[in-house]
């Protein structure tokens, strides 16, 4: 039955966006996040411990990619993140250079954001490649297949979370900004 209710939302999930840009951080702020980056500990088995999975590869048991995550309890976040309701679950994700994260699914019970902070990489899901730059907000949808390709020979750093998967959340989805 569990199943059968993931399965469902997985359904429901994906009639919103693939992608949405959100909007930009200013430099100062990304600092102030890079900054909290550094003073992180690592808490990669933290991701591994709470994923659920269906039939996919999980990156994090990967031992030849070169992917971090630290997981931080509070921190200051910009309008262009608080504007959405519920933020939850925000962790640092360093992905080293040249690296490619494999295609994947994540839960389907939120709504996950990424805020570029050092580097870019490209989204790629549904056959589409989507590039994303320093202090850019996207809304991803992790109920798709995907993955991140970073390009460059550094470690390209971004801030993750979650916000309420609700419909209050889901208008700002489809609004102009």
């Amino acid at each position: 039955m569990e199943k059968m209710k993931t399965l469902r939302q997985y359904a429901k999930a994906k009639k919103l966006p693939l992608v949405k840009h959100m909007g930009n951080v200013d430099g100062e702020w990304v600092d102030y996040a890079l900054g909290i980056c550094d003073q992180s500990k690592i808490t990669t088995e933290k991701t591994i411990e709470g994923r659920t999975v269906y039939g996919t590869e999980l990156p994090e048991e990967r031992d030849d990619i070169q992917y971090e995550q630290k997981h931080i309890n509070d921190m200051s976040l910009p309008d262009t993140i608080t504007k959405m309701e519920g933020v939850h679950d925000l962790r640092f994700a360093e992905l080293g250079g040249d690296e490619f994260l494999p295609l994947h699914l994540d839960d389907p019970w939120s709504l996950r954001f990424l805020v570029m902070l050092e580097g870019s990489h490209d989204f790629i899901a549904e056959e589409e490649t989507i590039p994303m730059y320093s202090k850019q907000v996207w809304f991803i949808n992790g109920s798709y297949l995907h993955g991140v390709k970073n390009h460059s020979n550094k470690t390209r750093t971004a801030l993750l979370g979650k916000w309420s998967f609700n419909e209050e959340n889901i208008e700002e989805l489809y609004s102009d900004n």
